[in-house]
């Protein structure tokens, strides 16, 4: 695919250079969310709230998210990547120093929404930029390259909050976000490339904004793509909604344990994206890769769904099928991504915002679904496979349906 009809300035950084920096800004999100997953009991008490209550917060939280990507996607556009990211960057600082003084569950809820929204318009511009600069398995493997980073963030994130947690307080985890924001601001005003607005000289701007999602919207092949990835991530959402209450409550992990139970399926997210990047090198196509996460995912929630539906589970097997499913996203989003984002060019900013806005918007449903099940059932250990395995069922109906054209052999 040509891109010499995107306006963008060469970029004084490696590609593994900026391949780190963006991945340093999208690791905002699973920081921002995994964090505070093991003081989640602990808030719930401190703010004479409820732990389903404390959970919604996690949707709350990607409801802005979703805000912030679709405003600040069609602005990147049309005002260029960098002050975009700025300006979401800064609504992420203010908001989150706002929350570390917070002692109402309401309040948390609410600044949360903002926090998210500033988040949002920070991140959207990173599949943007590597749609500016890169194609195809140069993409994919741009995207997989990324993620192999971003993992990190996950990873270690909580880990991170039960050390800081049972030092300091749970506040203190939000005062380490604060800090990690405004380290973000000064390295992106420093080292952040800039792109050239890609705006017609006589396009209205606000007609610009939505003529560019209608545009986008009218790619039914590219839509099943967009609501594949919606439901696959929403499946890893659930996890990260019920797994804290699921390991301590069900199987009596402390903080640490479950921080040690969360890295397995970090590890294995990781694993399967190095497989990724590594077939992407051989020449494999993203579509049979993306086929092959799908297969993982619905198998491994499946089996996972069935056992737990008869008996509790045996604390080894959970995690190992847990791993198995939440790390099948390895394969999913970086194929999915770079498959998606090939529909379009000079829309790029507006495509993964309306990708990341759906995406998180989803999230959010489902979590919440999650969080109200969790309510009426008191914590049944069958509502986190229940809905990892609807979410991934909602998938493939998407991709089957809106895009079985893209696999066809031409």
């Amino acid at each position: 695919m040509n891109h010499s009809d995107i306006p963008v300035t060469k970029s004084k950084l490696s590609d593994k250079q900026l391949s780190l920096l963006l991945a340093l800004l999208v690791a905002i999100m699973p920081f921002s969310i995994d964090t505070y997953l093991p003081a989640m009991p602990m808030m719930a008490e401190a703010l004479n709230s409820n732990v389903h209550t404390i959970e919604k917060s996690l949707s709350v939280y990607l409801v802005g998210a979703a805000l912030g990507q679709l405003f600040g996607g069609s602005l990147s556009d049309l005002k260029g990547r960098k002050p975009i990211c700025l300006v979401g960057l800064l609504i992420f600082v203010i908001s989150t120093a706002w929350i570390t003084q917070t002692s109402q569950a309401d309040h948390l809820i609410a600044l949360r929404l903002i926090q998210g929204a500033g988040a949002g318009m920070a991140t959207v511009i990173v599949p943007a930029m590597v749609r500016d600069r890169y194609t195809g398995s140069q993409a994919a493997q741009m995207f997989a390259t990324i993620g192999i980073i971003i993992m990190i963030a996950p990873a270690i994130a909580p880990m991170v909050g039960a050390l800081i947690q049972g030092i300091w307080g749970w506040q203190a985890i939000f005062g380490f976000l604060l800090l990690y924001g405004v380290a973000l601001l000064g390295c992106m005003y420093q080292y952040l490339p800039h792109n050239k607005p890609q705006r017609e000289p006589n396009e209205a701007f606000w007609s610009g904004v939505f003529s560019r999602y209608q545009s986008v919207l009218k790619h039914k092949e590219a839509m099943g793509f967009l609501l594949l990835q919606g439901f696959c991530f929403s499946c890893m959402f659930v996890f990260l909604t019920e797994s804290s209450w699921v390991y301590q409550h069900h199987y009596g992990l402390n903080q640490t344990q479950y921080a040690w139970a969360f890295m397995f399926n970090i590890i294995a997210m990781a694993t399967f994206n190095r497989m990724t990047a590594w077939r992407l090198k051989k020449g494999s196509a993203p579509k049979n890769l993306l086929r092959a996460g799908l297969a993982v995912q619905v198998i491994a929630a499946s089996v996972l769904l069935g056992w737990s539906l008869v008996a509790l589970p045996p604390l080894p097997l959970m995690v190992l099928l847990l791993m198995l499913t939440i790390g099948a996203q390895g394969l999913i989003v970086p194929s999915n991504q770079a498959i998606y984002m090939s529909y379009f060019s000079r829309e790029a900013g507006s495509a993964n915002a309306l990708l990341g806005a759906c995406m998180q918007m989803i999230a959010a449903l489902i979590g919440w679904s999650t969080a109200e099940l969790h309510a009426t059932t008191a914590g049944n250990v069958t509502v986190m496979p229940a809905m990892m395995f609807a979410s991934t069922l909602c998938a493939i109906i998407a991709i089957s349906v809106l895009s079985r054209s893209a696999f066809k052999v031409s």
